[in-house]
Order: structure tokens, then sequence, then C-alpha cells
């Protein structure tokens, strides 16, 4: 096909195409200005390259399409253009066959006829019947035969000659114009059809373009569902899942599908959390609620169907619980997260199944055992007692007749191949029911326990494992106790049958030492739940043990008080066979052998073990009270700290043997809780605590006793608690406000406003795992009596009571006082007394304070006392039956607090208590010692006494001015020159009290106190002595510059050394020495 090109009046070579900018598409590309001449003129919006049509023959066009217009290298193809076809002929030729050949001469024309077009007929036919025939074949039927005589020969014509043919030229004419009109259908013919091929073009094109739109919403769409996915997958769940979790099995494809659907869960939990809600979310929520109660029904059903499976007779349930529970144990975690309450009723079937199972097991094994022949040892087996008075052997068992039993009940032999043996395995139960031998009783306990051990260590690792995910530590050991009750009573039975009436001493130390490996094979294994028992079971076996020695004890005291009266009684067993007999008596080898057979088994027993003292009073058939001071007494204290009372302890810590720690008692729990005491040990904590409580709260809370002190701080940083529970005292509970002490920079304040404001618990939290024991007891506290009222006591609570009172009218102190602080002694019951009675008139009062005594029950029986709190009762024996008996009436007012809040510097200076002490003496300058006698030797410790004097807004020291020595009854002043211990400084006394007067010392200077002490607190017999020393003192400092508080110190302790000396503070004179004097003397005694 030929393109317009072709038609051009100057063909050109069809240059290179510019390089292409737009997408590969399969429209044509565009031909720019200059590429060719377009042939014909485009409508306006036609693409020029859409179409063109060849004026040669009428029914053939051409397309541009990339198929003709590029070769396959991308080339364009070239053409030759203007050639013409050979088939078709000449137009000359055809234009002279109708007209005639032209003249050969030319003819001369008017110039008029120059430009004249002939006029158009009045008649055109404008249809024209080609007959389906092309323009040439219709013009070679019309044109008439074509003249044989060649072209050239014609003639010129005549006008005539043409005149005649003018129709002919005219008809010709219309022919012709009929021809273009055609010409001009078949043009807007072929012009429409390029516009189309145009509009097919931008179709083409228009459709590349949508392509390339698509492919690029498709990258997109890509990009977006690789971001998306993930978001989608999170808020979905896969058919298989749901088909798996509704229907099939339960096995690992279960499990999977649980874990998808716990993921799906937890995914769109977090998502529902956020403020934006999707639809999504709300559509799969109620899927995902369906699909976990179906999981959730049909766990349930085959837990209980394993649970059912465990009462089957002759069932193995270890088999159950690996096989079909722990195997699948994330199932019950399943049910523990969704559904917990209906897991606790599973975990409580679950309980109650093998409680039951147990129980049933081990009552049957108890049963099989007790067919076992055990030998007997009674009454008789003791070393004081006559074997002859023993017939026959004696067996427990089916089978007790037949011949004697050969054993020795002194001799260990053989049966510590029992604690030696390495065999795991229990003796089997119908073995134990058709053996024929006799054993000793350590054979069926060990079988028993090592039973009990091994299943019990079994279960509490399969409740560890099985369970933990709804349970924590704690938990899991209450349902361990709760499956295993039963069961640990029954062996507890089971022992206690074996000895409570033997006397088999050998026997149950084998029993101990095998109870003992079983506690170390607990631990090894992890498994605390099952001390209780081995406890319980020590409790059985060292009472029994200590009993039998007893009965040794017993038998031999006897034996040997026999003899002087009834020496036949002892033929047997001092006798012997001959005369010349070397051997040792029976009695002695009986004591040989039990000795050598209780060394043996305790070999690697550790020294707190009773097996010594036991040995000793085997010895010496004697025995003694283990109290603190006997402790003390047998050099078993090593350290103690921070106060005490007992005589021993204070003996221990003068002469050495204890390593005393003093410390303000309000400073002790938290110098306890930053590890101060205990830098050697792991973790800085306590080994052991051993606290007494009056009662246990069901959660495990220690209600503590008539005392609190620092137990909350000990058993905080205790890796081991003893509970001691007292039953002498009724139960305290509610009468104490506990709290703990929290380290910087957590540390809050107490916010207490008056003493009756609580701000704790009424009890003490323990962590039970750490509890090892508990012990009861029923001994009363051990206090002594309060030494009585005297008149110096007296005197001294009545200066200080018009000391109050002067305070009050003075403004500084409201009618009812300020909370009121007093130590103890007698002195401190003189002043409390003094309060409740003797004309003070102080009403509505409240007691702040470390101890409380005796004449605080006076106090309240007055009515003057609304309330008191304090960290401990120190009543005297017949105080506590008073407060006892009176419960009711004292327990309202009354509040035991934590040391380190009774103690605490903040709340004594909040509440402006008025704290009242004792000193051991005061020196001139108001300085006080508490605590050393002749500033060495301790008496009790500083207690809390500083606590309150240095925060109290009345700090106060009441003491006589005079104590009794050896041989005078004043000849100790309380009152001296110089402290020989210094406990409470000059800055924190506001007044001393002394029988002989009050030293109000508020805002004097040294020189000023010393002169008011004196005169007003020292006893008539010092006074003198001491206005000689401070008046010396005076002179020499002032003279030498040194007069702010003067002091000789080469005679400032001349009244002690004189007390040394001569047993009396009373000096005759002083011996006045300088400085320099004074060195050479002590050279000289050098």
């Amino acid at each position: 096909m030929w393109g317009l090109d072709r038609l051009s009046a100057h063909p050109t070579p069809a240059g290179t195409p510019p390089p292409r900018r737009d997408s590969a598409s399969p429209a044509p590309r565009r031909l720019y200005p200059g590429d060719r001449p377009a042939p014909l003129p485009l409508r306006p919006g036609l693409n020029p390259r859409s179409s063109s049509l060849s004026l040669i023959s009428p029914l053939s066009s051409t397309t541009s399409l990339p198929s003709t217009a590029h070769a396959a290298n991308g080339s364009q193809r070239r053409r030759p253009n203007g050639a013409v076809p050979l088939h078709l002929p000449d137009p000359l030729h055809v234009l002279e066959s109708i007209m005639g050949a032209p003249p050969r001469n030319p003819v001369s024309v008017q110039a008029s006829q120059i430009g004249v077009i002939p006029d158009k007929p009045d008649h055109l036919d404008t249809h024209v019947d080609f007959g389906g025939r092309g323009l040439l074949d219709f013009a070679a039927d019309e044109a008439p035969e074509p003249v044989s005589s060649p072209i050239h020969t014609y003639s010129a014509r005549s006008i005539e000659e043409f005149d005649k043919e003018k129709e002919k030229f005219q008809d010709l004419h219309q022919s012709i114009l009929a021809c273009d009109e055609v010409l001009k259908s078949v043009e807007t013919y072929l012009t429409n059809f390029q516009a189309d091929l145009g509009a097919v073009s931008a179709e083409i094109e228009s459709l590349q373009n949508r392509s390339i739109a698509l492919n690029t919403k498709l990258e997109n769409r890509k990009v977006v569902e690789k971001i998306l996915a993930p978001s989608v997958e999170d808020v979905s769940i896969s058919p298989q899942v749901v088909r798996r979790i509704a229907e099939g099995p339960i096995d690992e494809g279960f499990l999977r599908a649980l874990s998808e659907l716990d993921k799906r869960s937890k995914t769109i939990a977090s998502k529902s959390n956020s403020q934006t809600e999707l639809k999504a979310l709300s559509d799969i929520k109620p899927l995902l609620a369906d699909l976990t109660n179906r999981a959730t029904e049909r766990i349930r059903d085959y837990i209980v169907a394993q649970i059912k499976a465990i009462r089957s007779p002759s069932i193995n349930a270890q088999i159950i619980q690996q096989q079909a529970f722990l195997k699948y144990k994330d199932l019950y975690a399943f049910i523990a997260k969704h559904q917990p309450e209906l897991a606790s009723q599973i975990c409580q079937a679950y309980v109650y199944t093998m409680r039951w199972y147990y129980l049933n097991h081990f009552t049957r094994y108890k049963t099989s055992l007790e067919r076992l022949k055990v030998h007997v040892m009674d009454k008789y087996d003791v070393l004081g007692e006559d074997p002859t008075s023993k017939r026959t052997g004696t067996l427990l068992g089916p089978a007790r007749g037949g011949p004697p039993a050969s054993y020795d009940a002194f001799s260990l032999g053989r049966r510590i191949d029992t604690l030696k043996s390495t065999s795991v395995n229990a003796l089997p139960a119908h073995i134990a029911e058709d053996e024929k031998a006799a054993h000793h009783l350590e054979t069926p306990f060990r079988s028993f326990n090592l039973a009990l051990i091994d299943n019990a260590c079994f279960e509490y690792t399969f409740l560890t494992s099985y369970f933990s995910p709804g349970q924590t530590h704690h938990a899991i050991g209450r349902t361990f106790a709760a499956i295993f009750e039963p069961t640990f009573a029954l062996g507890q039975v089971f022992t206690k049958m074996l000895v409570e009436n033997s006397t088999d001493t050998l026997g149950i130390l084998l029993c101990v030492r095998l109870n003992q490996h079983f506690a170390f094979e607990l631990q090894r294994r992890k498994v605390p739940a099952v001390e209780g028992y081995i406890n319980a079971t020590n409790m059985l076996l060292w009472p029994r043990f200590q009993k039998i020695l007893d009965l040794h004890c017993t038998s031999l005291q006897k034996f040997t008080s026999s003899l002087p009266t009834r020496p036949s009684t002892g033929v047997t067993l001092l006798g012997s066979q001959s005369a010349n007999s070397t051997a040792p008596t029976p009695l002695t080898q009986r004591f040989a052998n039990l000795l050598q057979g209780v060394l043996a088994l305790s070999s690697e027993a550790g020294d707190d073990e009773p097996v010594s003292v036991s040995v000793g009073r085997l010895r010496s058939a004697s025995s003694g009270a283990e109290t603190e001071n006997r402790w003390a007494r047998n050099n078993m204290i090593e350290r103690r700290s921070p106060h005490q009372v007992g005589k021993e302890i204070a003996k221990g810590i003068n002469n050495g043997n204890i390593k005393f720690f003093d410390k303000h008692l309000s400073m002790f729990p938290v110098d306890l809780m930053y590890g101060y005491y205990t830098l050697d040990k792991p973790q800085n904590r306590l080994d052991v605590t051993i606290v007494e409580a009056s009662a246990i709260t069901e959660d495990g809370g220690i209600i503590p006793g008539a005392s609190v002190g620092a137990s909350p701080e000990l058993i905080q940083m205790a890796d081991k608690i003893i509970i001691e529970v007292n039953t002498a005292a009724p139960s305290f509970e509610g009468l104490h406000d506990i709290t703990m002490t929290d380290l910087p920079p957590r540390r809050k304040p107490y916010l207490i406003m008056s003493p009756e404001d609580r701000i704790g618990t009424p009890h003490i939290p323990v962590d039970p795992e750490r509890v090892v024991a508990i012990v009861e007891s029923d001994y009363p506290d051990q206090t002594q009596p309060n030494a009585p009222e005297d008149d110096t006591s007296r005197a001294i609570a009545s200066n200080l009571i018009e000391f109050l009172k002067h305070e009050v009218n003075h403004g500084r102190l409201p009618s009812n006082l300020l909370p009121v602080q007093s130590g103890i002694g007698n002195i401190a019951n003189a002043v409390i007394g003094g309060l409740a009675s003797g004309g003070a008139n102080f009403k509505n009062l409240k007691v702040w304070t470390e101890v409380l005594q005796d004449s605080f029950l006076d106090l309240f029986d007055s009515g003057n006392l609304d309330f008191a709190t304090a960290t401990s009762i120190r009543f005297s024996p017949d105080g506590f039956q008073r407060f006892y008996k009176n419960w009711d009436q004292y327990a309202p007012k009354l509040l035991l607090r934590s040391q380190q809040v009774s103690n605490s510097p903040e709340i004594i200076r909040r509440l402006g208590v008025i704290g009242m002490n004792t000193p051991v003496e005061v020196d001139i300058y108001a300085h006080a010692n508490s605590t050393c006698v002749m500033g060495s030797r301790m008496l009790n410790g500083l207690g809390g006494s500083a606590d309150f004097l240095r925060s109290a807004k009345y700090s106060i020291m009441h003491t006589p001015s005079t104590r009794p020595s050896k041989t005078d009854p004043t000849g100790v002043s309380c009152i001296v020159p110089m402290c020989t211990h210094i406990d409470q400084t000059e800055h924190d006394l506001d007044v001393i009290v002394t029988e002989q007067g009050l030293a109000d010392v508020r805002g004097l200077s040294p020189r000023e106190r010393a002169r008011v002490i004196i005169k007003k607190c020292a006893h008539p017999d010092y006074q003198p002595i001491l206005e000689d020393y401070f008046n010396k003192a005076e002179f020499e400092c002032l003279r030498k510059g040194w007069g702010h508080e003067p002091h000789l110190l080469w005679n400032s302790f001349d009244m002690h050394k004189h007390l040394n000396e001569k047993g009396t503070m009373k000096l005759p004179s002083w011996d006045w020495r300088s400085s320099e004097e004074g060195m050479a003397a002590s050279k000289s005694k050098l």
C-alpha cells in the first residue's frame, strides 16, 4: 500500500525518526513537523498520522501502524517515492483518445478568450451510475472507439468542428463534474475513515495509558499489600484454625491452633485499646469469642476425662500426668487465661481426685507394711534393766508368736546398711505381705517415707509445670498441701505407731538420719513443700529419742540406787561368768555398744543437734534449761545488739566474750535494713530470726505479743524464720499498728498527728516460704516486779510535777500537757504514779513512749489517761494478770507500734513529747551518762532515751542525787564534775531533777548551768566538793583564757578514783595539780 508521501511534488527520503519520549504503545507514533509534507489538509483535532488514501486507486489506503512503520530491528523501512506502477495506461493517452490530438501548429487565441471558463450547463446529472465500476472502466465504456489513425496525424480543426462537438464536450464536462462530486464523496469517506482511524489510534493510546496506569496501580497495590498484609492477617483467622479448634482431635495441631488463636486474641485486644474503632475488629471479636468458648469447652471435656481416668482401678496416675497432662500443658494455661473460674474448678477436681488417689494407695501400702514382722523393744530394753526379765522376743506383725527373736537392742551391727544403701526403691507391697524375716522399725519407716517422698516430689514437679501459668508459687504450695495433707497425716500416724512405745534408741536415731537424707533429697530436687512433713516427723522422732534416753538414765539411777540394798539385782549386769575374766561387765558392754552406735550415726551430725546433750545426760543423768542467760554463760552468743537486760549477757559483754554494739533504738531497724550488721553475709541478710507471736492470721501474718520492737525489720531481713506462738497470753490481735521500713529514696513520712493515729496493719506480713518452723509455747513473760517507790522517787516526782504545773501556768504547756514519755524503773513509775494522784490534776493525758510499766495501769484507772502508745509492754507478773483480766477496759486505749515508729525523732518532735529518763550520772554542765558505770562497765545499753531527749520539747533527766556504795549509803554522787561516759550531751538536756530540787538549764551558758545544777540538784554532802571543783576550774581556766566550760582534766575524775580506792566519792580535799604536775605524776607511776 502506498502512502500520501508518494503524491508529494518533491518527494524526499524519510529521515531518521526522532527518539521516542512516550512509553511503548500499540498506537502509531506521531509524525513531527518536518518529517514529511502532508498531502491533504487535516481537519482540526485529527491526528496527522492517522490515515491516508492513495489517489491512484480509490479502493486502496494506507495506515501508519507499527507493523508497517518499523522493521524488526526498530529502524524505519525505506521505500522509493514517485514511481508509477507499470500496469496503468498513460493519462495523456487517455485524454487524447477522448479529445483528440492537439494541433501540431499553435492556434492563436484571442486574449479575451484566455481564462474564460465556459458557463456551467443548466442541468447536471448528479447521480451517475458507475455500475460498480471504477473510474477508468466507466470512462472506457463511455468513450467512442479510438481512431485507428495515429494521434499526430490529426490536422488542426476549425472552430466549426469544435462547435459541432460542443455537446460532446459538454457531456464530458458534466461527466467530469459528476466525477468530481463522486471524488468529493470518496474524499469525504476517506476523510471520515482517516478520522475513525485516528480515533482508534487514540483509543489504543488511551488503552496503553490505562495499561500503564493499571501497572502502576498494581505495583502500588503490591507495596500497600506488603505493608497492610500483616495488619490484615492480624484481624483475621484462617478457616483451618477454626476447623482444627472446633472439630479436630486434641493433639499438637490443636495446640498450634490454640497458639494462633491466642496470638490473634492478643492482637485484637491490643488494637481494641486504641481510640480508633475499626469495623474489622468489631466483626472478628464475636468469632474469636465463640472460638475461644468452643476451645474452652473441648479442653474442659478433655481434662475432665483424664481426671476421671485416674479414678480407674489399677491405673498409674503418673502415666496420665505425663502423656495426657504435661504433654498438653498449654491446654490448662489456655483455660486459666480465658476462664480462671473454670480453671480453678478443674484444679479443685484434680486436687480431690489426687487426694483420694494418694490416700487410697498409701493406705493400702501402709496396711502391707504393717504385716511386716518388726522387732519390738519395750521398757525391758534399757541399760539398767535385767535382761532376764524379758522372757521372749516380741514381734510387731501378724505372727507375734513363735520362737524368741534374736536381736541386740544396744548393738548397731549391720543396721547401718539401711542408711548407707544406695537403693532408690521402696519395699514392694506384695513382698512386704509375704516377707517371713523380721526387721527393725527403720525398714518400714524407710520404705513408706521413701515412696511418699518420691511421689510427693513428682507431684510437686507436676503441679509446678502444669498449674504454674494460672497459680502463683504460693498457690501451688497450697494446692500441693491440699493433695497431700491426709497422706502426710497418714505417714505421721504410721511413724507414731512405730516409735511411740518403742525403746529402740538406735532404730529411732536411724529414722532421724533417714529423715535427714530425705530432707537433703528434697533440697536437691528443690521441693520445699514437703519440709513441713519432714519437720513434723522430726518432732515425733527427736522427743522420743530423748525420752528413751531418759528411760536409760532412769533405769541406771534405779539400778545404782538399788545396789546397796539389793545387790542381787546387779548380778546379771555386773557379774561375770568367771572370777578371773577380764571381759567388761554386761552393763559396760551395753553402754559401750549403745554409745558406739549413737556416735557412728552422729559422725556427720551438726553441733546444733540434741545428741551431744543427750549423751551427756546419759553420762551424768542431769539436765538444765537453755535460756538466753545460759547461752551467754556457755559462750554461745558471739554478738549482741542493741539493748539487753540479762545479767549473764551483761557479764559476757563486760568480760569480752560477747561483742556488743550499742545503737539508738530508732536507728537500729533501718541500719539493719541497710545491712550494716550483716556485711559478711550474702546479700547482707540474716540467717535465722526467732520471733514471738500471740497468733497467726489466716494469710500467714504474725500478730505479735506484748512487744513489737524491730520484729518487722528482722523478718524482712531473715532468710529463715522461726515463729514461737505463745499461748500463755491471749491473742493481741487488733492491738498493733505495724509499719515496714522503707529505704531511701522511697521513704515516706509517718503521717501521725496524735498518739491514737494508725498508719499500718494489725499484723506483720510474712513470706510463708521463709518460715521453717512454728513452735508452740505456754511460758508467760518472765518479768521482774518493779522496785517499790521510796521517798526519793516520790520527791523527784513531786519536783517534776511542780515544774509541769509551772509550765502550764505560764502558757508553755496546755492544761492536759503534751504526750508524755517515761523510761523504766522505780523513778519513772513514781513520776507516772504522781500524775495519777498526788494532786497533779492533769486530765485527758496521752502517752507516746517506748515501754509501758505498771504505773500506766494506775494512770488508766485514775481516768486521767485517755490513750497510750508504745512498742513494748513491760508489766510485772501481777501487772500482766491485771492487764489480761481487764482486757476490755485497757485494750481500746492502747496501741503497740514498730520500734522504728515509737522512737521516731520525726514524730517525737511533731507531737512535742515530754521526754523523761533516768541516767547513771549527770555532770555539772548537763552531760549525761546512761550506759557505762565508771565509763567502762556496760549496764543495759542506750535504748531509746536519746531518741526522745534529742527531739522532745522537754528533755528531762531525773535521778537520785546519790546512790549507795558498799560502805556508804550516799557514797556515789550522781552529780559529778565530768561524766566518765557521755550518751546525751549538754545540747540535748533541758531539765535535771533530783530529790534535792529541779535545775532548769534552758538558755543558760555552761558556767550558769554548773552553778544551778550544783545548787538545785547535788546532795548536800557533795555540794561543797563540787563547788570547790567548779570555782578552782573557773579560776584556772579564766586565767588562761579557757573559761567557756571550765575543767581541770587532772582532777575531773578524782571523785571516781576515790570511789574505787575508798568506796566513796566524798573527797576530804582536792589535790590540785597543774597540767604539768599531773603529767609528771603519771610518768612517775609508769
